[in-house]
């Protein structure tokens, strides 16, 4: 359970680095690509952390 807590909260970091990135992407379509890359990225990361919380 504790390790998927932790790797739950990694996802969320890096899906906020994702986020961040994207708000300095100057391209139009590489903003829209990380975006979408840090939405799948936070959804792995909400699963990961309902199964931790339900395990």
């Amino acid at each position: 359970m504790r390790t998927l807590l932790i790797i739950g909260a990694v996802l969320g970091a890096v899906a906020l680095v994702l986020l961040l990135a994207a708000l300095r992407a100057k391209d139009p379509a590489g903003r829209r690509r990380l975006n979408v890359i840090a939405l799948a990225v936070l959804l792995v990361s909400l699963v990961v952390n309902v199964v931790a919380a339900l395990s």
